[in-house]
């Protein structure tokens, strides 16, 4: 017993009589820093007949990343929370907790390289971080026309108030190997006339042929805890039975009532032109409760569906017509 009260005492000296802040990584060259980002959800979903209400762990994305030297950066970005799905290892199921992987060099000042796997650069929610997402989850045509990552290449030009991204990516999904020789090429293009203020617009080749295309347009403006969201996306695709076209947009309003509450409204409509075709719609009316910024907040969200499909707390199109149904979010958001 003394001998712990001792190492005990010891302890807690070497804790006074520090002089410099401890270092808890040490790398051999460069700089180096760690991201977090825990969210969980309570979920109610009033149509779901079977298993209604859930407790979900939503996300715990743990980020590093960094500088090995001048003109570089790298990041490495896994999510244990990630839904696995068993079977085998394919392109619709890759089966792996790693999200982002990216390598960059920078030069000529303006450009940037990189390479790795992240988010195509088409819709701008889908490029947005989850963390700053101003509701639990991205609308539906955030996430069905972008929000997904792929092995890439991108070359980044930013000069003034202008960006412009180019990406080829293979297109067979994340963590997974190319099977074939077609490539997905994505444009994408930002104004920023000024702090708060984002004008872009995005064109994607899906395959080299050409069998399928998308392109959209946003308008974003944010000012402290207030903002308005505008953002467009059309897709269409040849096949033998004819070509598929779908296309929505969606718009957000947000207000800030005081430093710690926001209130959101969102309006969510996308059209699928197939031999039947399906319009959805989904209003969602949300309160943010910010514990500290953006980063660590709680985030209450109902949502009006008609002709979507929930499932544990995201939501989908239907291939058939199908009542409206509520959906009820509660998350919890820690992060730095």
């Amino acid at each position: 017993m003394k001998k712990l009260i001792f190492i005990f005492l010891v302890f807690l000296s070497s804790l006074v009589s520090a002089e410099e802040t401890p270092v808890f990584l040490e790398i051999p060259k460069g700089s180096a820093k760690l991201g977090l980002l825990l969210q969980n959800w309570l979920i109610y979903d009033e149509k779901n007949t079977t298993d209604r209400s859930n407790f979900r762990l939503r996300r715990a994305e743990i980020k590093l990343s960094g500088t090995v030297q001048k003109d570089t950066s790298w990041l490495i970005m896994f999510d244990p929370a990630k839904t696995l799905k068993t079977g085998a290892i394919v392109a619709t199921n890759d089966n792996k907790i790693l999200q982002d992987l990216i390598l960059s060099y920078s030069f000529l000042n303006d450009f940037e390289l990189s390479v790795g796997q992240f988010k195509i650069n088409t819709t701008a929610e889908g490029l947005l971080s989850s963390s700053n997402l101003l509701l639990p989850e991205r609308s539906i045509v955030g996430r069905t026309y972008g929000d997904k990552r792929d092995p890439t290449i991108r070359l980044n030009w930013k000069v003034d108030k202008l960006k412009f991204m180019g990406a080829m990516s293979h297109g067979n999904k994340p963590n997974t190997d190319d099977t074939n020789s077609e490539k997905d090429l994505y444009l994408r293009g930002e104004y920023t006339p000024f702090k708060g203020l984002t004008v872009g617009s995005f064109f994607g080749a899906v395959d080299t042929y050409f069998h399928k295309n998308k392109y959209g347009a946003n308008l974003f403006w944010d000012h402290e805890l207030d903002s308005f969201h505008f953002e467009y996306a059309h897709e269409a695709s040849s096949t033998t039975a004819g070509v598929k076209r779908s296309g929505g947009y969606v718009v957000d309003f947000a207000h800030g009532f005081s430093s710690e509450i926001q209130a959101v409204f969102r309006y969510e409509n996308i059209l699928f032109v197939r031999s039947l075709d399906i319009e959805s719609t989904a209003s969602t009316l949300g309160i943010n409760y910010l514990l500290k910024e953006s980063n660590s907040k709680v985030q209450f969200a109902t949502l009006f569906l008609n002709n979507l499909t929930a499932s544990n707390g995201s939501y989908d199109v239907s291939s058939t017509p199908i009542s409206s149904s509520e959906l009820f979010i509660v998350s919890f958001q820690m992060g730095f």
